[in-house]
């Protein structure tokens, strides 16, 4: 790829995001049914293949299901944020309430050093957007996490968009440039809330507290975004339902 020049995004994936607008801006309510596939290659000049396509990433994505006989129904307004594990078990990683809101207080570059190598799998001397802030859904009760997200340096232009959206960040990836997040690895540790941000979470210098760490990985295996959350206790629930898998 030419410096300065990017591929356009696969048009599956470009009408996933036209839909989806549209969903969030209302014109399909939640319950209400969405144009069919042969209704949406009339309207989008696209291939059934595209419109099929499209459908399935907003399943994806949690804003519609598909029932036979029924079409494409509206669930959701906004995408979810969920993935399944590969093994067979139900597993939501967070699901943060509609409403929260990432409030962004920092933004800086860096370079890959060796504890990112380590820990993270990342390229050394690899280059990363950073931003810092608050998960909030309001200013009248306490903020859900801190959370310091690192973006591959060619997704910087996404730091604009963060917080102004109630949509993921890797949606807004996807949206923009076509890759497609095929996996998420986290991790989940016990931590002190340190000093620097204790105030900003509004608890006590080394209150207890989860860290969650989520690498979102492409297509390619590339790591296009890692995001570190520190959760004091009490503020976010983790639930997980692992089902045994039927006596053959």
């Amino acid at each position: 790829m030419q410096e300065g020049h990017e591929n356009p995004p696969p048009r599956y994936l470009e009408l996933a995001g036209l839909i989806g607008q549209d969903i969030e801006a209302g014109s399909y309510p939640v319950g209400s049914l969405l144009p069919t596939e042969r209704e949406l290659c009339g309207t989008h000049a696209c291939s059934r293949h595209t419109a099929r396509e499209a459908l399935r990433i907003l399943v994806d994505r949690g804003l519609i299901t598909r029932r036979r006989g029924s079409g494409s129904v509206v669930v959701g307004k906004t995408p979810a944020g969920r993935y399944i594990q590969t093994i067979d078990s139900l597993n939501e990683l967070i699901r943060y309430s509609a409403d929260a809101r990432f409030v962004l207080s920092g933004r800086s570059s860096h370079t890959a050093g060796a504890a990112m190598v380590r820990d993270q799998g990342v390229p050394r001397g690899s280059t990363w957007i950073r931003l810092e802030g608050l998960r909030r859904t309001g200013e009248d009760v306490p903020p859900l996490c801190w959370t310091v997200i690192d973006l591959a340096q060619r997704f910087g232009a996404l730091g604009d968009e963060i917080g102004r959206r109630a949509v993921p960040v890797y949606v807004m990836i996807e949206e923009r440039s076509g890759e497609r997040v095929v996996e998420v690895a986290q991790t989940v540790d016990a931590a002190p809330v340190s000093r620097k941000i204790a105030r900003a979470l509004e608890c006590r210098s080394g209150a207890p507290a989860l860290k969650t760490t989520r690498r979102y990985i492409g297509e390619n295996r590339q790591i296009l975004m890692i995001a570190e959350s520190i959760h004091p206790a009490g503020r976010t629930q983790f639930k997980t339902i692992l089902r045994r898998s039927p006596r053959t």
